[in-house]
């Protein structure tokens, strides 16, 4: 019942059977508002489980329902699997959630449900979602700068990235360079130190 985790174990039908302080928490419901009522697909983001169904469908060449099958697909097949998810809370509110779903096996070995467990992926989405703005501002500040040359290399002296700058210096088009040595734009009486 650990409160950091979210874990939900349902019923073969995929009813809730177990909702755990970690859940409560994470989603704003309480156990008793969703035992026996609902189905962990009740509580995901719609356009979340069209788009997992989709994927799904397409990769298996099969339809897969935007539901809670789309949620256990690989799991209902023997597979535990782990993925992204969005999920509403009960204030209306979207939580990230990476998630594990598994079967649940009774003594006799068939199955009797399954097991989500999840942990919020929030932070971690929000840090992406900073680092990827992050770059595309820096990209497009490098690429404005005409002034000046900006070329990126990597370990080995070859080209990475080459803006408006370095076209307009050293004459090649980003295409006709990137992926090139820099030793291309010097002599060889410069790279002997001459």
């Amino acid at each position: 019942n650990n409160a950091d985790f979210y874990n939900i174990a349902t019923d073969e039908k995929g009813v809730i059977q177990l909702f755990n302080a970690g859940a409560e928490r994470l989603l704003g419901y309480a156990a008793a508002d969703v035992v026996n009522r609902l189905t962990p697909a009740d509580l995901c983001d719609p356009q979340a489980l069209i788009a997992r169904a989709t994927a799904l469908g397409q990769a298996f060449a099969t339809p897969i329902a935007a539901g809670f099958e789309a949620l256990v697909y690989h799991a209902a097949r023997g597979i535990v699997d782990s993925y992204a998810l969005t999920c509403i809370r009960k204030d209306g509110s979207r939580v990230a959630l990476v998630v594990s779903v598994s079967a649940l096996h009774g003594s006799d070995g068939g199955r009797i449900g399954y097991l989500m467990i999840g942990l919020d992926n929030t932070a971690r989405q929000d840090a992406e979602d900073k680092l990827r703005r992050t770059e595309e501002s820096f990209r497009l500040m490098v690429e404005c700068v005409t002034d000046c040359a900006i070329v990126m290399l990597d370990p080995q002296g070859f080209v990475m990235s080459w803006n408006t700058g370095a076209q307009r210096i050293q004459g090649y088009r980003e295409d006709e360079i990137v992926g090139q040595h820099f030793s291309r734009f010097y002599g060889a009486d410069a790279l002997a130190g001459g």
